[in-house]
């Protein structure tokens, strides 16, 4: 009887190999995370020179009042994105802390739903990561859709450099 029970519990994965696949999806979670950063940061450079442009083409042609609606829309998309990244950002910090606390508590003493909950998490993480790389799909397309307006208007766009 006592085989059986041993030879059952030697399917389950041990805690410390589940801490180490935690801590191994924390560290991929965490490279995602900076790489989207700076995707982030290079989508804001390319709003702020769309903006600049935009901000000539008003000066020059007052009847392309669309145009003004979908910088508010980029805007928005701006600030939805900013704090989605807050929000990635905290859970990250929070997951850090608790794997910070994992590593510190004794091995034996782990229980299975703290593990368990940790699993959860970086799955809401890789959720959320999923949201915002749909979201950058979506602005690259209004960013081509805003280039081709304005080629409409006899405005060159030379975006290539910022990977357009």
């Amino acid at each position: 009887m006592g085989s059986r029970h041993r030879r059952a519990s030697s399917y389950n994965p041990s805690t410390r190999e589940l801490l180490d696949e935690a801590e191994d999806r924390n560290a991929r979670l965490n490279d995602e995370l900076r790489r989207e950063q700076y995707n982030f940061r290079a989508q804001q450079r390319e709003m702020q020179i769309l903006q600049d442009k935009y901000a000539r083409l008003k000066y020059h042609h007052d009847g392309c009042r669309d145009l003004q609606a979908r910088e508010y829309d980029y805007l928005r998309d701006i600030k939805t994105l900013k704090h989605k990244l807050r929000e990635k950002e905290a859970m990250l910090d929070s997951l850090d802390q608790r794997h910070r606390l994992l590593k510190r508590t004794n091995c034996d003493r782990l229980r299975h739903s703290d593990v368990e909950r940790l699993y959860t998490k970086l799955k809401e993480s890789e959720d959320a990561r999923a949201i915002a790389e749909i979201r950058n799909q979506n602005k690259d397309r209004a960013v081509n859709e805003l280039r081709a307006q304005l080629a409409r208007f006899g405005f060159r766009v030379d975006l290539h450099k910022y990977g357009y």
